[in-house]
């Protein structure tokens, strides 16, 4: 009896939270209007084989009316080597059928691309298709053919994620050593701990342009977030994620000042690593909420 009359009381305690805070539960996340996309054609240059020629049709969501006006673009990233080959943004200037755009496409290589036809206007929505442009390599049996092709795109790019995934393990690494020692010198706690924030953020820089699920990324400045499901719930999370990253800096900040005043004042700094220790453990949970909005805004991409 008392762990159902636990159960209900907090029952109530929701709906009258939910009814207070005037939040709709049926309209958290309505159903986004995507116009109907449809390439028309798509086919390389005779004399220009990385140039290729699309023709898209654009109609409204229930598929009767043609959409004009509409700045629809072509962005995309090659297969073999990821975000690490995208495509540049190409622009599809409306014809004088209505509805229908065209326009040229340079491909900076051949291979496999995945190619987003993204529209803006009256309504919002892309669709992805897939472009083999140029003659693919022969096919090699599996004994011949090598694992994974290595080249400097690659190198960087893993250089890259590592370094940032090190940055972050340097920082809490050094923040619960500090915390669980005896006797600490602060100032090298401190140095440490700028060195992996320095290592995070700079390498953050490359992966809000190439580890976003978006078709032309993240940049500082630039928050271009297409209308799809959870598209504006991932960019709100790495907002969290980067407020929480100024936060630990600030507290960095303060340590350090205190530890080149006292360096021997370990007791007086004990709140500040407990802070950044707790600072660092919530990161990690938006970026375990990151990884998972990832894959859901792949999904609905």
């Amino acid at each position: 009896m008392a762990s159902t009359a636990a159960t209900l009381e907090m029952a109530i305690v929701l709906v009258v939270l939910v009814t207070n805070s005037g939040i709709s539960l049926a309209d958290a996340h309505e159903l986004p209007t995507f116009p109907r996309i449809t390439v028309l054609a798509a086919r390389p240059d005779p004399f220009r084989p990385l140039s290729w020629n699309y023709s898209v049709r654009v109609l409204d969501p229930a598929g009767r009316a043609a959409v004009s006006d509409a700045d629809v673009r072509i962005t995309g990233f090659e297969r073999r080597r990821g975000s690490g080959a995208r495509l540049g943004a190409f622009w599809l200037a409306p014809t004088q059928t209505s509805g229908v755009y065209q326009g040229t496409v340079e491909f900076p290589a051949g291979g496999t691309w995945e190619v987003a036809i993204t529209v803006k206007g009256r309504f919002i929505g892309e669709t992805h298709v897939q472009a083999i442009v140029g003659s693919l390599p022969p096919a090699q049996s599996p004994v011949d053919r090598p694992d994974l092709d290595v080249d400097w795109i690659l190198v960087r790019h893993l250089l890259l994620e590592w370094g940032h995934l090190a940055g972050f393990g340097l920082w809490l690494g050094a923040t619960a050593v500090a915390l669980l020692a005896t006797e600490t010198n602060l100032r090298t706690v401190a140095a440490v701990t700028w060195i992996a924030l320095a290592l995070a953020a700079t390498t953050g820089l490359y992966k809000l342009q190439v580890g976003t699920p978006f078709p032309d990324g993240l940049a500082l400045g630039r928050w271009d977030i297409p209308r799809i499901f959870f598209g504006r719930e991932y960019v709100a999370t790495l907002f969290v994620k980067h407020v929480l990253t100024a936060g630990a800096m600030v507290v960095t900040a303060v340590l350090t000042w205190r530890a080149w005043r006292r360096p021997d004042a370990r007791k007086a700094s004990r709140r500040l690593l407990a802070a950044n220790l707790a600072l660092a453990v919530l990161i990690a949970g938006c970026v375990t909420v990151l990884n998972l909005l990832h894959a859901i805004v792949l999904h609905f991409s």
